[in-house]
C-alpha cells in the first residue's frame, strides 16, 4: 500500500518514537528524516502540487503487510502476505511497486516476505518518496526540490540492477517505469547521416514490448536478453549486448538520439549536433549519472529468419565436462563472426545452453557451427538434449527462448569481459580458471554465465564514436560467476562471502585479462577499480563532462562516473568534505 498525504505527519511521529542508533552528518551529507533539515510535511504536500500529484509517500516496503511492526510501516495482513509470498520471484511484482527492485540485497534486506510475522521489517534502503513520472516537467520540479533541499535523489525504472543504483536510504525516487510511449517513424530526419525507419519509444518501455512493436513492421531492434528489463533504463545508457550483437553491434550504436532532464532541470534533446558531448557520454557512461533520459529514438533493422538452438547435459565424468565447455569456448569467435550469439550457465557440471541465436542463419548453418563441439560430446558419450527453431523474424524466436527473469534473489556477481586473443591463444587457462571458480571454499557451487558475441560496431560508423569501454570491441565471452547468498545470512556474512567472491577468488580471472574490463551492468559493487574495469580510457572524459553538467553530484550512482566524489556508510551518502559520527 502507498500512503497519502493525510498519513505523513502520523508517520513522522511514530519515525520520531522508533530511532536507534543512527548517525550525525555535517552539513555535506545527503538528508534524512530525523533530521531537522528533513522537508517538513507542508513542504512535500506543496511540492505534490507542483508535480501534479505524482508523489507517492511515504512508500511502505512490498513485503510489510507481511510483518507485524511498530515502526508504521503497516500491519500485518495475511491475505496480502500470501500473494506477496506467492509471487515473490516474479519481475511483475517488483516492477510495478514503485520501490521494490528485483534484487533486495541491495535495500539492505530489509523487509523480506516471511513466514514469521514478528519478524522486522525496515525501510532500509528503500526510498521513502517517489514521483511517478509522466512528463519531464515533473522531472525538472523533482530535481530542483532534491536540490534545495538536499535530499538524495535516485532514479528507478523497472529495478532490474545488480549495483543498487536503483534504491537508496532516505531518498526522493523518480520512477520512470510508466513512461511507455512508443513512435514508429518510416523516415527518420534528424541531426545524423542517417534516415531510414526508427523508433522513439519512452524510457519505461520493456524490451519484449519494443521488439513486438517493432515486428508488426517487418523491424526489429537491439533489445537485452531479458524481457522485461526496460530498454531505456541503463541497458542502453551502459551499452547493452543483444541477441543481436553479432550482427549489429552494442544495443548503444543505434542510438539516434534522445531527450534527457540535465542536473540544471533542463530538457534538452541531445544528438550529434544538439549537446554532442552529453550525446556521446550516455551513450555507454552508464545511467543515473548525467540525468534522466525520458525517451530513445533507435535505428531499426530489417526483421531477418532466426534460428535458435537450447542443449543441456549433465557430464558425470569431470574431465569430460570441462573438455566440453573448452571446446565450445574454442568454437565461440568463430560463431560470433557468422553472427551467432550464445548464452550458457554451468552449473554442478551440467552444461546448459539456454539460447543460441543464429540471425539469418538456417538450422543446418547453425548446426554446422556448432558441429565440433558436437562431435566432442559424440565422442566422450555424453548423452544430451538439443531443440532447434526456426522461425521467420526474429522477435518470435526470441519469446519462443527466451525465458522469464526470476527476480527476489540475492548472489553475489563477479565478471570480466574475455578478449578474442585469450580464447584464441590461451585457452587451457580460462577453462582451468572457469573450474577453479566453479565452487566456492566450502565446496558451495557457484554459477557461471557465458555469454558469447561479436560486438563490433559496424553498421553505423558515424554513431560509433560512444563512450563504451573500447574493450567491448575486443571481446569475444562475457564470463559472470555468481556466488548465491542466503536470506538467512547476516547482511556482514553476505558482504564478507562477496568480497570473498568478487577480490579473491575472482582475481586470477583478472590477472588473466589484463587491460580488459567488466560490463557495469553484470558487475559487482565490490569491483576494484571501477574506473578502469566499466569506463577504460574513456573515464577521463566522462568526469569532465560530468564535472561540467552536474558539479554538485545531484545524480549519484553505485560507481558511477563522479562517485568517487561520495563516501557511502550504512546508506548515509555524503560528499567526501564531510564528516560522520556514529551515536546512540
Amino acid at each position: 500500500m502507498v500512503q497519502t498525504f493525510p498519513q505523513v505527519l502520523l508517520w513522522l511521529v511514530g519515525l520520531a518514537l522508533t530511532q536507534e542508533v543512527h548517525t550525525v552528518k555535517a552539513s555535506s551529507c545527503k538528508v534524512l528524516p530525523e533530521d531537522e533539515e528533513w522537508p517538513t510535511p507542508a513542504e512535500w504536500e506543496q511540492f505534490n502540487v507542483t508535480v501534479g500529484g505524482r508523489l507517492l509517500g511515504p512508500v511502505i516496503p512490498l513485503s510489510a503487510p507481511c510483518h507485524d511492526n511498530p515502526s508504521g510501516l503497516g500491519s500485518y495482513d495475511a491475505d496480502e502476505c500470501s500473494k506477496i509470498t506467492a509471487s515473490w520471484h516474479s519481475t511483475e511484482l517488483h516492477i510495478h511497486h514503485p520501490t521494490s527492485i528485483l534484487y533486495p540485497l541491495f535495500s539492505n534486506n530489509s523487509c523480506l516476505h516471511s513466514t514469521d510475522r514478528f519478524s522486522p521489517c525496515t525501510r532500509g534502503y528503500y526510498p521513502i518518496y517517489v514521483v511517478n513520472i509522466s512528463t519531464p516537467d515533473q522531472i525538472s520540479a523533482t530535481v530542483s526540490f532534491a536540490k534545495a533541499k538536499n535530499v538524495r535523489l535516485n532514479i528507478k525504472n523497472t529495478g532490474h540492477d545488480f549495483l543498487g543504483r536503483s534504491t537508496g536510504r532516505g531518498s526522493l525516487s523518480i520512477w520512470t517505469t510508466h513512461l511507455k510511449s512508443i513512435e514508429l517513424i518510416d523516415s527518420y530526419a534528424g541531426e545524423t547521416e542517417y534516415t531510414g525507419h526508427a523508433v522513439k519509444f519512452g524510457a519505461g518501455v520493456s524490451v519484449l514490448d519494443l521488439l513486438e512493436a517493432t515486428d508488426k513492421a517487418d523491424k526489429m531492434i537491439l533489445g537485452g536478453a531479458q524481457r522485461s528489463v526496460g530498454v531505456g533504463g541503463g541497458f542502453l545508457a551502459a551499452g547493452g549486448h543483444s541477441p543481436l550483437s553479432s550482427r549489429f553491434g552494442l544495443a548503444v550504436d543505434s542510438v539516434l538520439e534522445f531527450d534527457i532532464v540535465l542536473a540544471n532541470g533542463s530538457f534538452v534533446t541531445a544528438t550529434q549536433k544538439s549537446y554532442p558531448d552529453i550525446f556521446w557520454a550516455v551513450r555507454g557512461g552508464g545511467g543515473s549519472t548525467f540525468g534522466v533520459v525520458t525517451s530513445w529514438t533507435l535505428r531499426t533493422f530489417d526483421t531477418m529468419p532466426t534460428t535458435t538452438i537450447r542443449m543441456k547435459f549433465n557430464a558425470s565424468n569431470e574431465e569430460n565436462y570441462w573438455k566440453a565447455v573448452s571446446t565450445f569456448l574454442e568454437i565461440t569467435p568463430n560463431m560470433g563472426d557468422q553472427g551467432v550469439y550464445s548464452f550458457v550457465v554451468l552449473r554442478n557440471q551440467v552444461m546448459h545452453i539456454t539460447a543460441l541465436y543464429g540471425p539469418n542463419l538456417t538450422v543446418a548453418e547453425l548446426d554446422q557451427l556448432l558441429n565440433p563441439f558436437l562431435e566432442r560430446l559424440h565422442s566422450d558419450a555424453i548423452k544430451y538434449t538439443k531443440k532447434s527453431l526456426h522461425v521467420t523474424s526474429f522477435f518470435p524466436a526470441f519469446y519462443e527462448t527466451n525465458a522469464v527473469t526470476k527476480a527476489g534473489w540475492d548472489a553475489a556477481m563477479a565478471s570480466r569481459l574475455i578478449p578474442r586473443d585469450v580464447v584464441e591463444n590461451n585457452l587451457d587457462s580460462l577453462v582451468s580458471e572457469l573450474k577453479k571458480l566453479s565452487t566456492f571454499a566450502n565446496g558451495e557451487p557457484r554459477v557461471i554465465y557465458l555469454m558469447s558475441f561479436n560486438p563490433i560496431c559496424t553498421v553505423e560508423p558515424n554513431l560509433c564514436d560512444n563512450s563504451v569501454n573500447p574493450v567491448w570491441r575486443k571481446s569475444v565471452t562475457h564470463v559472470v560467476a555468481n556466488l548465491p547468498q542466503s536470506r538467512n545470512m547476516t547482511m556482514s556474512d553476505i558482504k564478507r562471502r562477496a568480497r570473498l567472491h568478487v577480490l579473491d577468488d575472482f582475481q586470477p580471472m583478472r590477472d588473466l585479462t589484463p587491460g580488459s574490463g567488466a560490463y557495469m551492468n553484470e558487475a559487482s559493487d565490490f569491483e576494484p577499480d571501477f574506473q578502469e574495469a566499466f569506463y577504460g580510457v574513456n573515464y577521463g572524459r566522462l568526469y569532465e563532462i560530468k564535472q561540467k553538467y552536474d558539479p554538485t553530484g545531484v545524480f549519484y550512482a553505485t560507481q558511477a562516473v563522479g562517485s568517487e566524489n561520495w563516501t557511502e556508510s550504512d546508506g548515509v551518502l555524503c560528499s567526501n568534505d564531510g564528516v560522520e559520527v556514529k551515536v546512540d
